[in-house]
């Protein structure tokens, strides 16, 4: 029975997702639903150009258990790799995240790779990007819903400023295009903003940062080993932020030349 199938999806997401935090106002009960958000650019899962450390970096994922992970620079094919590391997000995923998706960003011969979110919530709608604006530097945009409405968008934006600018007036236009006003979006990645000055024409549609949370500067990201500049971050709207951090300390320096950021979001129901 179709109905029956649709019921029990849709409590199955609100269980997923539910703390159980109920706060009460007067009359009224509030339920707040906790899920974290992890952002890592893996770097193809090599640390060093012949040393692979994908079973690593699934290993510290896994230790962080987010509800959600957005992974830039992820492999969806490598002929030269073992049999069961060719597909890097089946490999990730495996036993932990069952719904995922991955969008090709650049495409080569014997490999190609991209970006994607890997949940442990049910995915209810799936959208690719092509956010390309220079022949050489191929970049998309990996959007999915999960329960509740909640939007996450995955980037990963280029090396140039003028090359970034237009790829935020994209994203911006496709957000205006398909969502409603009041839709809850978390937006992570990798911003390749070293300058800063995207950030301020992110904060001006509405999104915070989740470094907010600490200090109000943004993580220092990259490179690993020696973090100097903000490149990963994660922005939000309509949901609430109540923790965020950046993982620098061991392993992480070690596995990837970014830092991954996590940070733990409320959404009342």
């Amino acid at each position: 029975m179709p109905w029956l199938n649709s019921l029990f999806h849709g409590v199955f997401a609100r269980l997923t997702l539910s703390n159980g935090l109920i706060k009460t106002a007067g009359q009224n009960l509030v339920a707040a639903t906790e899920f974290s958000v992890c952002s890592y650019n893996i770097h193809k899962g090599y640390r060093r150009i012949s040393h692979s450390v994908l079973s690593e970096i699934k290993n510290a994922l896994g230790q962080l258990n987010s509800d959600i992970l957005c992974l830039q620079e992820v492999r969806g094919k490598d002929n030269h790799s073992q049999q069961d590391l060719c597909d890097q997000v089946a490999f990730i995923s495996k036993g932990i995240w069952p719904y995922h998706s991955y969008g090709k960003n650049v495409d080569r011969r014997l490999t190609h790779h991209g970006n994607a979110i890997l949940s442990k919530l049910p995915i209810e709608k799936i959208d690719h990007l092509d956010i390309s604006t220079l022949r050489l530097s191929k970049r998309g945009v990996v959007v999915v819903r999960l329960p509740l409405g909640v939007v996450m968008i995955c980037v990963h934006l280029g090396l140039l400023s003028h090359e970034r600018n237009k790829q935020l007036i994209m994203i911006k236009q496709w957000i205006n295009a398909h969502l409603a006003p009041e839709t809850p979006i978390i937006m992570a990645g990798d911003f390749n903003d070293y300058s800063k000055r995207l950030d301020i024409e992110i904060l001006k549609a509405g999104f915070c940062e989740v470094s907010s949370m600490n200090s109000g500067k943004r993580f220092k990201t990259y490179p690993s080993r020696l973090p100097l500049l903000p490149l990963d971050r994660i922005y939000f709207k309509h949901v609430n932020c109540v923790f965020s951090e950046c993982m620098q300390a061991h392993p992480w320096p070690e596995l990837s030349d970014h830092c991954a950021i996590r940070a733990v979001f409320t959404l009342n129901l």
